[in-house]
């Protein structure tokens, strides 16, 4: 009867073990947000169809109210959501890098791919950092949601937004 317990125990632990070593360390990298997304056809008079992404983020904002009295009152932490919608059409003359959509195993998705996955709305990640979120992330979405790449891509140049130090 020892010698079963032993071995379950020593199974579990092995099991236990290798699971463990699965499961991402701290995330490295921007957080993604959380969202929705959905691709559209807008049709303009006198002009070809586009294609329209529309991504919807929440835009959180926390306020703590309340007083803070030890071991009797802690105050409360109050959010109000509101819903933000980006939305990038498709345009070939555009020098912006166009978004890139992946799925869970880090493929990236063809046109066609995008257009029927995102026929209606989908849950996303959206990646700002124009990288993919680190695998940390990963782990608490459900299986059909995709990753939205946004920003510049890996061996892009960075945006300028200040004048060079010797230029002021």
């Amino acid at each position: 009867m020892k010698a079963i317990v032993l071995s379950v125990c020593a199974v579990l632990l092995f099991t236990a073990a290798e699971k463990s070593a699965t499961i991402p360390t701290a995330p490295q990298g921007v957080p993604p947000m959380v969202g929705t997304a959905q691709l559209s056809t807008v049709n303009v008079e006198g002009k070809r169809p586009r294609r329209e992404l529309a991504v919807t983020i929440p835009k959180v904002r926390w306020e703590l109210t309340g007083r803070m009295v030890a071991k009797r009152e802690w105050p409360k932490l109050d959010a109000t959501v509101d819903l933000v919608t980006l939305k990038e059409e498709s345009n070939p003359r555009s020098q912006l890098v166009p978004t890139q959509v992946f799925d869970l195993e880090g493929k990236q998705l063809s046109r066609s791919q995008v257009a029927e996955r995102l026929s209606t709305k989908t849950p996303v990640l959206v990646s700002v950092s124009g990288k993919m979120p680190d695998a940390y992330y990963l782990q608490v979405v459900r299986p059909d949601t995709l990753i939205v790449v946004l920003g510049p891509r890996l061996g892009s140049p960075a945006p300028v937004y200040l004048p060079a130090e010797g230029a002021r």
